[in-house]
């Protein structure tokens, strides 16, 4: 119920954001693309709504952000204010990717806000100033400067190794996987309407705009993989990865926006080519590896059904056993986009302990001859 409750809030704060902010000719479609295509870039899909520690502090925080970002613009009314330091304090106390990021979107909306306007918005003021209060309160939290302090890799904290390796890993990343992104760009962009978000008063050259527009979304991708570097010495972990690519699909929409509202060039959905795109992004999904694809394949073949009855008759087992010591057997299917890790031979491991502690048992290992 908690990856069903994960996966239905993503989407629909998802549709929600669309329809409300980014206003295209299509909500729907629009919304049903972005879904899709960030289901396809997810490096680890169990982590993203079927593990629960990572749905509930990972993707629950990327849905609050969603709807944080959709009311944001109500904040000078109270109701919609108190609602929107709830979210933030919640979002804070999730994970550090996030809250970073996040805190970050605040500041550049306050930004644009006052480049068009030219005066302060309070009430995102005072928001800003609550959310990274808690951001600082979390960061410095004892148990996480323990954390921080117990890293052994000799890269950690060493600024040009992490900068060198997080501008590598945006190149990779999105080799890999994220270039789905720039299909779903170039087919996104002619359901766009102008929406007089002009930044740039002045002309600008259409190509120097384009490069504008490229460089900020591989820069928040760049900037969400600097920390891990940073604080650990080592590639961000794959639920971390699934939500830096979240906050690079919301920065292409904005380039999106931006270029849009700046250039009388568009794009031609009627030509044959944007016409064949959503048919080509359809047979890269199907085609290239991917963890969207293996879920389906899970849950349809059959594989996770075997899982689930095969976990229910190791529990069953577990439960029956008056023995402190036990030895279960190993699970035949073991479907990867489900199960994040599955307990070993090794009582002492990590997965083992706690796992045994939450039956009340000594020990319980795999049998893995």
């Amino acid at each position: 119920m908690i990856a069903i409750v994960i996966i239905l809030g993503l989407y629909l704060s998802l549709l929600l954001f669309v329809k409300k902010i980014v206003q295209p000719k299509s909500p729907l479609l629009f919304a049903n693309v972005l879904f899709v295509g960030y289901c396809f870039s997810l490096y680890s899909i169990s982590q993203e709504f079927y593990w629960m520690p990572g749905s509930i502090t990972y993707t629950l925080s990327l849905i609050l952000c969603l709807l944080s970002w959709t009311i944001i613009e109500k904040s000078n009314k109270i109701p919609y204010l108190i609602l929107l330091i709830v979210m933030a304090i919640v979002i804070n106390g999730t994970n550090e990717i996030t809250m970073l990021l996040y805190n970050a979107s605040i500041v550049g909306y306050l930004i644009l806000k006052f480049i068009k306007t030219k005066k302060i918005n309070y009430s995102v003021g005072l928001l800003l100033i609550i959310s990274t209060s808690c951001m600082s309160a979390s960061i410095l939290a004892p148990g996480n400067t323990v954390r921080t302090l117990s890293e052994t890799n000799p890269n950690t904290h060493n600024f040009t190794f992490s900068i060198v390796r997080a501008l590598y890993r945006t190149l990779t990343f999105t080799l890999e996987k994220f270039f789905i992104f720039i299909f779903i760009a170039l087919y996104l962009g002619t359901q766009l309407r102008e929406r007089n978000l002009k930044i740039i008063k002045s002309k600008i050259h259409p190509w120097l705009l384009i490069v504008i527009c490229v460089i900020f979304p591989f820069s928040v991708l760049c900037f969400g993989i600097f920390p891990s570097y940073y604080a650990t010495g080592r590639i961000p972990p794959e639920r971390t990865v699934n939500t830096i690519v979240f906050f690079f699909m919301i920065a292409i929409i904005f380039s999106l926006q931006v270029y849009k509202d700046h250039t009388s060039i568009v794009f031609n959905e009627k030509s044959t080519g944007f016409r064949l795109l959503p048919i080509g992004i359809l047979l890269i999904i199907a085609i290239y590896p991917n963890e969207l694809r293996s879920n389906f394949i899970d849950l349809f073949s059959g594989r996770s059904i075997q899982f689930a009855r095969e976990m229910q008759k190791r529990e069953e087992y577990i439960k029956s056993e008056k023995s402190d010591d036990i030895v279960v057997e190993k699970n035949t299917t073991l479907p990867n986009t489900l199960l994040f890790k599955d307990i070993s031979g090794d009582k002492d491991s990590f997965f083992n302990h706690y796992y045994a502690r939450f039956y009340h048992k000594k020990s319980i290992i795999v049998n893995e001859k």
